[in-house]
């Protein structure tokens, strides 16, 4: 029968007293998200300059700081459940090995989102890494996330998309896109058609002279 116990004989160890290990004595952290209350290791958070720099700010005198117990957690103000859940999924994954295969794209989004806000780079370079792959995100996320998080390859490709392919954006797509995002496609689609005889034409030097204010000066060819 298997045992947590080694095979050492104990009444051959001395009697001391025991110290706490320099790297595996974890101190938790609880964390209030809406109606939901987290306990995790302080660990990644303490040595995150944005969580660091908070967590230096001493409590008002006779009061315990937050965070310090399930009674008085640090309040997330303004985030999801959903979405913090998805990146403490990441950050403190439970299986063994984790490969995170089983995160949905709107869990990427999530992590991408809480990451860039909290500076978590690491996980930010995760995140994106997995968003990057076939299949994870439709041209319009591309689009809005590009703007969103400053991460321009995914706006270029994601407008080059829809410059190229044979309808403009309907119905749901201008919703998602609002109406001068989808004006604006719209000027590149006909100028591409204009230029059609042109073999040379090129949608990507298109998309980044006209969206200088999103993505800076485009490069010269």
């Amino acid at each position: 029968m298997a045992s947590v116990n080694g095979t050492n004989d104990a009444t051959s160890v001395p009697t001391v007293t025991p110290t706490r290990d320099a790297t595996y004595f974890l101190e938790p952290i609880f964390f209030l998200v809406e109606d939901g209350v987290f306990q995790v290791p302080k660990h990644h958070f303490q040595h995150n300059d944005v969580f660091s720099t908070t967590f230096m700010l001493p409590p008002p005198p006779g009061e315990t700081a937050e965070g310090s117990s399930e009674k008085k957690p640090f309040e997330l103000k303004g985030i999801l459940k959903k979405d913090f859940q998805a990146f403490l999924r990441v950050l403190y994954p439970l299986g063994v090995p984790n490969h995170y295969d089983d995160l949905t794209s709107e869990e990427w989004q999530s992590v991408l989102r809480l990451s860039s806000m909290w500076e978590f780079q690491n996980l930010r370079d995760l995140a994106v890494q997995w968003l990057s792959k076939p299949g994870m995100l439709d041209y319009i996320s591309k689009i809005q996330l590009g703007q969103s998080y400053d991460l321009h390859d995914w706006f270029v490709a994601g407008c080059g998309e829809i410059v190229r392919r044979n309808k403009g954006p309907r119905g749901e797509e201008m919703a998602r896109l609002g109406h001068n995002m989808t004006e604006r496609l719209y000027d590149l689609r006909e100028a591409r058609l204009d230029s059609f005889q042109n073999r040379r034409h090129d949608v990507e030097y298109a998309v980044r002279k006209a969206f200088t204010d999103v993505l800076g000066e485009p490069r010269v060819l």
